[in-house]
């Protein structure tokens, strides 16, 4: 498996997450795996894709625009998993965090990806792979 496909499959899965909160309601257990999954995953793909491809003229902007999604992504996150409020607010932001994954997860498997596949190789796609999952778990166990 390569990095590009890893990430469609991170994506996949945060995708089933958010139509299950939107199928069931807020359900504070969904909502801390959310948390656990985005947050490495991020920091994973920051660490690893972005890095390598951040000093790249072809990637530079896509790569910047990516960095500051994922921080809206995790503003909304956070907003998520906060006591208190009532299932309208939980809706109203789960609204808005589709549409910010959604339009993120379009921007980086379209864009970024298409510009960054003829800059990898594919024995660097693969072990940059391996380098993310390798960062995400020890993420995950600290």
């Amino acid at each position: 498996m390569d990095i590009f496909e890893e990430l469609h499959n991170e994506h996949e899965k945060v995708s089933g997450l958010i139509a299950s909160l939107e199928s069931t309601g807020r359900d504070e257990m969904t909502v801390k795996t959310l948390q656990s999954e985005l947050s490495s995953h991020a920091e994973a793909e920051e660490q690893v894709f972005y890095k390598r491809l951040e000093g790249e003229a072809e990637t530079r902007d896509v790569v910047a625009e990516g960095y500051e999604e994922h921080r809206t992504i995790a503003r909304l996150l956070t907003q998520l998993g906060g006591a208190g409020m009532g299932a309208d607010l939980f809706d109203s932001i789960l609204k808005e965090f589709k549409e910010s994954v959604e339009h993120h997860v379009e921007e980086e498997e379209g864009t970024l990806f298409e510009k960054a596949r003829p800059l990898l190789s594919e024995g660097e796609a693969e072990s940059m792979c391996s380098a993310f999952e390798n960062a995400k778990s020890e993420l995950q166990a600290a």
